[in-house]
């Protein structure tokens, strides 16, 4: 039996009215849930009555709103008469389509759910507390303005924007967990911003933003607060401008930039985590930025940064390149315990008291042109990279350098800066490569002790007041070419290195010398000249010698550090057998290069006695002219006469040695070769005019 036409249309029928409830639901909602007629009925009246809506009361699963129904509900005349709303223990089934809207009273949501989108873009309302809430879509409260505080504690938040909106009051979003991210580009907050102990957990974002972590261009009026903040992904506050900016224990699992964000007072990132790169490029503080116990695991970038007051590095560790080139500190920068595992790059810095105590450097540095207007010191410290010196180079210090127990093997590099005073000690001896201040001004005093180093090179250095050198140890080389070293004070027994080519002084010069707190004595001079001797050989180093001790008054030693240098003159310098060697060892051996003039007399007074020794006899000499045979002859004036032939005594020119007596008619000759050689040298000698 075929079933009827009116069977069929009555069956068709029934399924569609069954199917119709389902439809409608799934094209409209975000949950499965439908809204509850009697709960929504119930939050207007409540809300027409007093302004308080709690639903508490209402079973599970029969809380439910639309979200139509709550933007109707919100902009009803009487609700909108009441200055304070109250709703709680509610669930919203879909999107909140609120854009545009004016709400005049205070809101305050609690345990509310909203399952779909919520949108108050461009909406002008008070004050709004949402506490405990959850939001399983975006909520957007983008270009909105909001004239009263905004409370959000304790809530979970699919992602939040608050882009180009105007906060004219507080906004607190401590303890909030945000599944995607935020945006606040562009926000202005008029009072403080309280972000304590929130998660923003995304590491993706959107197109229309630059990271999940969106605080780009934010004014915040007030004290702005993220202490024990966590984000998960990329943060963003370049461009930023904040009143203080507290950042204590916050977590960057990514990327953090704050290029060009400026902070009034301070900025506090006490015990923060940078698990990627830190952008503080061009970043400002009005007063101190405080990073001390940091932890950056990437770059750190402080490049044109500037700190008017104080930065507090203390405690902090730099895993990868930490660049501070160009930052202008107005105060102290203390770094106290901070450990350097990569490049440290001081380049052209500009920091009143730089202050480095119990700093690890790991890596390679740079502190190359840096400028400081009082001390620098560096104590406690070591420089752990043995590839590359640590270069100081550039630098203008108006103040005290201090090295105190700074360990630094591979070698100290100080070369063409200014100091006002340089001290390089250890309370135990320290070991470096060497220690180099070429063509560096340092206007007081230079003092180094209990160092021992393989080259020290000062070539071309002006130390203003006095050098001092305590337990020093050069070992390899010593290059002081031209320094200007004012008092120079050593140990009494320095060690220097042995080899004369790689122990420079020439061209040095210095206005006092003492050696073991000993003054100028006997001792002292045997030091200087053991000195001078061991170093290579240079006639300037000689001549500085001798002049220091002649304007002390002791023209004598000058005299012995005068022949000392031809000594060496003749052994180095002079070839052997050559005109200049043989005159060189007559001059010393009849003169004493001129510093001892009685040789030249008593060498005279030889050669006349030998001359006397060989005319002595009369009977061995004949008269020139034969009236000439009735005069007394005298030997000794004979011989005098002879070794003085142009001083005419009409001596020598009466007699002449027996034609018989070849050898003493031509040693005559020779006597009298030795009076114009021996003679002028004697007087010119006496005369101190060689010498």
């Amino acid at each position: 039996m075929k079933p009827s036409p009116r069977f069929l249309l009555f069956v068709l029928l029934i399924s569609c009215l069954m199917a119709l409830p389902v439809s409608t639901v799934q094209a409209g909602s975000q949950s499965d849930a439908l809204p509850n007629p009697a709960a929504e009925a119930y939050l207007l009246n409540a809300l027409r009555t007093d302004g308080l809506a709690d639903l508490e009361s209402f079973p599970e699963g029969e809380r439910n709103v639309s979200g139509a129904f709550l933007v109707s509900a919100l902009k009803d005349p009487q609700v909108q008469s009441k200055s304070f709303l109250f709703i709680a223990n509610m669930t919203v089934v879909d999107e909140v389509y609120a854009n545009d809207s004016i709400i005049p009273g205070n809101i305050q949501f609690y345990r509310v759910e909203f399952a779909g989108y919520v949108d108050f873009n461009s909406s002008l309302t008070q004050a709004l507390w949402i506490g405990e809430s959850e939001f399983r879509d975006h909520v957007d409260l983008s270009f909105a303005t909001l004239d009263g505080n905004i409370i959000m504690n304790k809530n979970t938040f699919e992602s939040l924007s608050f882009r180009r909106s105007v906060i004219n009051g507080s906004l607190d979003l401590r303890e909030n967990t945000f599944k995607k991210g935020v945006d606040f580009y562009g926000v202005h907050v008029t009072s403080e911003l309280l972000f304590d102990a929130s998660r923003i957990l995304g590491v993706k974002h959107p197109p229309e933003v630059s990271a999940p972590s969106e605080f780009w261009a934010i004014t915040v009026d007030g004290p702005a607060s993220f202490v024990n903040t966590h984000f998960a992904g990329k943060a963003n506050f370049a461009q930023s401008d904040f009143f203080r900016l507290d950042m204590r224990d916050a977590i960057f699992d990514q990327d953090l930039d704050f290029t060009g964000t400026n902070v009034g007072r301070v900025a506090n990132f006490t015990k923060a985590v940078f698990g990627q790169a830190a952008n503080f490029k061009d970043f400002s503080v009005g007063s101190t930025a405080n990073f001390a116990a940091a932890t950056f695991k990437g770059t750190a970038v402080f490049e044109n940064a500037t700190i008017g007051r104080d930065a507090i590095f203390s405690g902090a560790t730099f895993d990868g390149h930490a660049n501070f080139d160009y930052i202008t500190i107005g105060r102290f920068c203390d770094f106290i315990g901070t450990t350097f595992k990569d490049v440290f790059s001081f380049y052209y810095t500009s920091v009143a008291w730089p202050y480095f105590d119990g700093v690890t450097f790991k890596g390679p540095v740079s502190f190359e042109g840096m400028q400081a207007s009082e001390d620098f010191e560096i104590a406690n410290s070591s420089y752990d990279y043995l590839e590359k010196e640590f270069p100081i180079t550039l630098v203008t210090v108006e103040g005290a350098v201090k090295f105190k127990d700074f360990s630094v093997p591979a070698g100290l590099e100080l070369s063409r800066s200014h100091f006002e005073s340089l001290s390089i000690d250890a309370q135990n001896k320290l070991e470096t490569e060497f220690i180099d201040l070429s063509e560096t001004d340092i206007a007081n005093e230079l003092t180094i002790a209990n160092i021992s180093m393989k080259r020290f090179t000062a070539e071309g250095a002006t130390i203003g007041k006095s050098t001092n050198l305590c337990n020093v140890s050069i070992t390899t080389e010593l290059d002081m070419r031209n320094a200007h070293i004012g008092f120079l004070k050593i140990d009494r027994q320095p060690q220097w290195p042995t080899d004369p080519e790689a122990f420079n002084l020439r061209g040095m010069v210095y206005t006092d010398i003492d050696i073991g707190d000993q003054g100028l004595t006997e001792e002292t001079l045997q030091a200087l000249l053991g000195l001078v001797d061991t170093s290579a050989y240079s006639p300037q180093a000689y001549e500085a010698l001798g002049q220091f001790l002649t304007d002390k008054g002791h023209s004598d030693w000058a005299a012995e550090v005068q022949l000392a240098q031809k000594r060496r003159e003749r052994n180095e310098s002079l070839a052997p057998f050559s005109g200049a060697w043989f005159w060189s060892w007559f001059m010393e051996i009849f003169a004493g290069y001129g510093q001892r003039p009685a040789l030249a007399f008593i060498w005279s007074g030889l050669v006349v006695a030998i001359g006397a020794l060989i005319f002595r006899r009369k009977e061995d000499m004949l008269p020139v002219e034969q009236e000439d045979a009735k005069l007394e002859y005298n030997p000794i004036w004979y011989s005098f006469a002879l070794f003085l032939p142009y001083i005419d005594l009409n001596i020598a020119c009466k007699w002449e040695p027996n034609p018989e007596r070849k050898w003493a008619r031509n040693y005559k000759y020779i006597h009298m070769m030795l009076g114009w050689i021996l003679a002028p040298i004697a007087l010119l000698t006496f005369g101190g005019i060689i010498g």
